[in-house]
């Protein structure tokens, strides 16, 4: 019996990915297959999977041409045995126990998600954590508890969407599949799984190791970062036919706001325009729903200014410029009151310290301070 399947979608890692299969095929839990999608690399990643083939017969081996992560995982889906799946990025690697943890975890509490920790490294293999793979806010919410997208619902688009950060029931999945042709796609699966599933836990441990490198996937195709805004079209698709888009709509409009401008700042100026082009008309095709349910009147200060920023501005320039002044403003009002609060407590110390002086102790002990 297959316990866990380990996905592996591969593009041009082979610096890296002996590291990442050898902390797959040492795990103390041997119940495994690993499927390595090679999606058309250019490198020698494909004859460093089938010499990986030969010799562990639980490694299979998919070659294919170059047709994105959303594709390859699919593809792994459809063929996996596994009772749950875990996804693998080629270049990232996992503690030689993580696998033993996480079946056993998530059998004894009948799970269908899996949540953990991410510990990022570099290329000096310095390691570091993230508030965003942290997600402490989770563990003061639940705690130890099982719990489910309810328990969570006023959070929900705070969880990290990293799907490499969860351990899946592979029954539960069974009709979830990623959006092809675009990046960020781990977005919608990540919404989609987090709002089906009953059973959900978060575990307090670093159990994955994420190599932070400049040329990923994320940093490189600045081309298709406008797929951003696709993904979020399909999640209000989504949201809308489950029948939830009221209980989130302002919670998500927040965060697309704060995603969209992100990914906007993080373009080459040469992509900026194309970008912002998409983003206005995104918002003018979404107006009446944002006016029907009241989310603009309701959502935060900033979400509130991007969104006017990109509907008023003529060019990209103007909106990047008109959301940076909002900020640098913001920034300001909260050193001032931080310098307040200062001069506040000096007055206060200052007082004490006058009456300090006055004080009899203080008159006596003065010839031992001369």
């Amino acid at each position: 019996m297959i316990k866990v399947s380990v996905i592996i979608p591969v593009f041009n890692t082979q610096d890296f990915l002996k590291e990442c299969i050898d902390s797959v095929v040492n795990q103390t839990l041997v119940d495994i297959e690993v499927i390595c999608i090679n999606d058309g690399s250019s490198d020698n990643s494909l004859e460093i999977l089938e010499e990986y083939g030969k010799n562990d017969s639980r490694i299979k081996v998919i070659d294919q041409n170059h047709v994105g992560v959303g594709v390859a995982r699919n593809v792994a889906l459809d063929i996996a045995q596994g009772e749950y799946i875990l996804f693998l990025d080629s270049d990232d690697y996992l503690d030689l126990d993580s696998l033993d943890y996480l079946y056993t975890t998530s059998e004894d509490k009948n799970l269908d998600i899996l949540m953990f920790k991410i510990t990022n490294f570099n290329k000096t293999g310095k390691e570091s954590t993230s508030p965003y793979f942290e997600m402490d806010f989770l563990s003061e919410i639940v705690g130890d508890d099982v719990f489910s997208w309810n328990d969570i619902k006023d959070c929900l688009f705070d969880v990290s969407v990293s799907i490499t950060s969860k351990l899946f029931r592979k029954e539960m999945i069974s009709d979830i599949r990623f959006p092809e042709g675009l990046i960020f796609e781990d977005n919608l699966f990540s919404i989609k799984t987090l709002l089906k599933a009953q059973r959900i836990y978060f575990a307090d441990k670093h159990l994955y190791h994420r190599r932070i490198r400049s040329n990923s996937i994320t940093n490189s195709y600045h081309d298709k970062f406008t797929d951003c805004i696709d993904i979020y079209d399909l999640i209000i698709d989504y949201i809308q036919e489950i029948g939830e888009y009221d209980e989130f709509h302002l919670q998500m409009f927040d965060r697309q706001c704060f995603d969209f401008y992100h990914r906007f700042r993080q373009l080459e100026d040469k992509y900026k325009n194309g970008f912002y082009i998409k983003l206005k008309d995104y918002f003018l095709n979404h107006k009446n729903i944002l006016e029907r349910y009241g989310t603009l009147d309701s959502c935060s200060r900033r979400s509130l200014e991007i969104y006017n920023s990109a509907m008023k501005s003529n060019n990209y320039n103007e909106f990047e410029l008109s959301v940076e002044v909002f900020d640098l403003k913001q920034k300001n009002k909260k050193y001032k009151k931080e310098i307040s609060k200062l001069k506040k407590s000096n007055k206060k110390h200052l007082k004490e310290l006058e009456a300090l002086k006055s004080s009899k102790s203080w008159k006596v002990a003065n010839i031992f301070r001369k």
